[in-house]
């Protein structure tokens, strides 16, 4: 199974900015693992997480255009 958890690229950020980029797509990421981890997994069936997986890559804060249409479907 897979997720689309789309987040700015902090690699296409130059100069003095580029650290605070990659801090803030760790922390984006970081948001959606834990969302994930807190999924009873247990008790979903595979549409069902699938579903939770595209909604949490849709919904996490600085979600990627993409990563939005990913989780309407």
């Amino acid at each position: 199974m897979t997720a689309y958890w789309g987040v700015a690229d902090p690699a296409a950020v130059k100069g003095k900015g580029q650290r605070a980029a990659f801090e803030l797509a760790q922390d984006r990421l970081t948001s959606r693992i834990e969302r994930l981890l807190a999924l009873p997994v247990e008790t979903m069936d595979i549409d069902t997480l699938s579903l939770a997986l595209a909604q949490i890559g849709a919904q996490g804060e600085g979600a990627t255009d993409l990563a939005r249409k990913d989780g309407q479907s």
